[in-house]
């Protein structure tokens, strides 16, 4: 938890290569892609999308989609960088 905490203050900060890093950190040590993972692996998924890397934000946004659909608002912002 601690890491994903982390990486939520740096993005407070705008401080996002060091987000990114820590998010990573973090997700690496879960296994199922649930609860905490799913959310780490959405923020990573906003951080791309803002910095217009949308094809690794729609990889993020798709591996949350494999396991649920209704996470967020992950569909729409599938629907939006599928249409870019």
């Amino acid at each position: 938890d601690a890491g994903y905490w982390l990486g939520r203050c740096f993005v407070n900060k705008k401080i996002y290569k060091m987000a990114v890093r820590e998010f990573e950190a973090a997700r690496e040590e879960l296994f199922e892609m649930e609860g905490l993972k799913k959310e780490i692996t959405y923020m990573l998924g906003r951080i791309y999308e803002q910095a217009k890397k949308n094809d690794k934000a729609m990889a993020e946004y798709m591996a949350i989609s494999e396991v649920d659909f209704g996470y967020r608002d992950v569909t729409k912002r599938i629907e939006s960088l599928g249409e870019l």
